[in-house]
């Protein structure tokens, strides 16, 4: 699967309002989402950037992916007994998760992550995928579960150069 998405900025008060929009395209689907969030500090406005990056698919299981974003069955709802799922996650992945809610059985639900299983509130922000995920829970308890997504990162752009006042040399 190949993702496309626009990455627009606007300057909106003390920040900036930063829009992306993914495009998820396969034999299968075309999905997109927006989501914004302001970013302070910056300072660059009106620019528009296209990129394409690989990007992770839900292969098996109940889970639900929306563009970027994979959740678990039946998020924000509970989860039920006995589920499990597989994200395939392509080689070259080099954006990190982002956690939008994370809330399972603490020690016996698992989103497996890199080798390491995440459970209770402890999910896996900041994360960089190198493998498939997978999610399981037991027999017992339920929660609400998790949604994570994998955007790429917004850097700004280098700030201009600043003049150089002749006279000065500064």
């Amino acid at each position: 699967m190949l993702v496309a998405a626009q990455v627009a900025v606007a300057r909106h008060g003390m920040g900036v309002l930063v829009g992306i929009c993914a495009y998820a395209v396969s034999t299968r689907m075309v999905q997109a989402e927006l989501m914004t969030k302001v970013v302070e500090g910056m300072t660059q406005k009106g620019t528009m950037t296209t990129m394409a990056a690989a990007m992770w698919t839900l292969e098996s299981g109940p889970c639900t992916q929306v563009g970027p974003c994979i959740s678990s069955p039946n998020f924000p709802e509970n989860y039920g007994n006995h589920e499990s799922c597989e994200i395939d996650v392509p080689p070259g992945v080099t954006e990190a998760i982002s956690v939008v809610a994370f809330d399972t059985e603490d020690g016996y639900d698992y989103l497996w992550v890199n080798g390491h299983g995440y459970s209770g509130a402890d999910g896996p922000a900041g994360v960089t995928p190198t493998s498939s995920i997978t999610w399981s829970s037991d027999s017992s308890v339920t929660k609400s579960g998790w949604k994570i997504c994998l955007v790429p990162m917004i850097v700004p752009p280098p700030p201009p150069p600043s003049a150089v006042d002749p006279a000065d040399g500064s």
